[in-house]
């Protein structure tokens, strides 16, 4: 433990050194993953989705605010789609505009979370999104989960649905269009994840919030408990099929991650706990006090000893 204490502080100290450096790589990595997973995903348009545009594109990224990331990363799925349909870039469009006035409005500051969502369901692990958002974030950071939901779905129903709606017949644009949205708006998967992200994050952001103690582990248990819960009911509910060990799995994953984070942000030492009274003119303060994991690297100084140095030391 004392290692592993040693290694974070070590890392905290770097990070804080070299932070002007370290953040804009992070925010390349990020936004060249986002966009090299929409091209293959979509890619209908060549050009776009050449990865040395991906590689420019994530340049300017790095030195930017990560929301431009999310602005690029739309721009990016309409232009795929304009290629495969009208229809289907003008849906997209339509509900990037909604989405973005819903995340604007209410959960800006969580802008990561709507880029992560998708790429965590590209990754099989959508179910580490809502208790680590708990952990870290605000209950309305569920919204930004929810975004993030809605496009990697859209993106799915695009892909899936590739060959009818780049051969729609003679149906008229209008029917085209009413076809493809009734399409999204009636993928039910897509509402049991939103419903069960949203209750999770709600859940683990209130417990880690109490002022008892172990609540970060004590919400992060309980988040995973009730993500199968909501997950398997919800799936019921709406008449989804869930894969129980698939749903086991991700949560079993999601509590392993949700540790390593917990360990990075919230190490503290139970054992030590204070509990402290003060007062003022107008009031009495009760304040508890949990002290810090820490661990400082000792100084060790190696003195080598020569085989004539010892000869010389006993002559003398």
């Amino acid at each position: 433990m004392a290692e592993l204490l040693l290694i974070k502080e070590r890392l905290k100290v770097i990070y804080g050194r070299y932070e002007i450096f370290i953040t804009p790589v992070l925010k390349f990595i990020l936004a060249l993953i986002t966009y090299l997973v929409i091209n293959k995903r979509l890619g209908y348009m060549e050009n776009l989705a050449n990865p040395v545009l991906a590689i420019m594109m994530a340049l300017v990224n790095a030195f930017l605010p990560v929301n431009i990331i999310i602005l690029f990363a739309a721009a990016i799925i309409c232009l795929h789609l304009y290629r495969l349909s009208l229809i289907a870039a003008a849906i997209a469009v339509l509900l990037f505009i909604i989405l973005f006035l819903i995340f604007l409005r209410f959960s800006s500051d969580s802008a990561v979370a709507v880029i992560f969502t998708p790429l965590a369901f590209v990754c099989h692990v959508p179910y580490v999104i809502p208790i680590c958002l708990g952990l870290v974030s605000n209950p309305l950071s569920a919204l930004s989960a929810a975004c993030g939901t809605a496009v990697y779905f859209l993106l799915t129903y695009m892909t899936a649905n590739e060959s009818a709606i780049q051969n729609p017949g003679d149906l008229p644009l209008a029917d085209q269009a009413r076809s493809m949205i009734s399409g999204i708006v009636s993928d039910k998967t897509a509402l049991v994840y939103i419903i069960t992200f949203a209750v999770t994050v709600v859940v683990v952001y209130i417990i880690r919030r109490l002022s008892i103690n172990y609540a970060w582990y004590i919400a992060i248990a309980t988040g995973a408990v009730i993500e199968i819960i909501t997950m398997l009911f919800a799936g019921a509910a709406l008449n989804v099929r869930i894969s129980v060990p698939s749903v086991l799995l991700g949560v079993l994953l999601a509590i392993i991650i949700a540790l390593i984070l917990q360990f990075f942000l919230f190490s503290v030492d139970y054992t030590r706990t204070e509990y402290v009274q003060f007062e003022d003119e107008e009031y009495y303060y009760h304040v508890k006090a949990v002290p810090k994991l820490m661990v400082s690297a000792t100084d060790r100084q190696v003195k080598r000893i020569s085989r004539a140095r010892v000869r010389a030391h006993d002559r003398d």
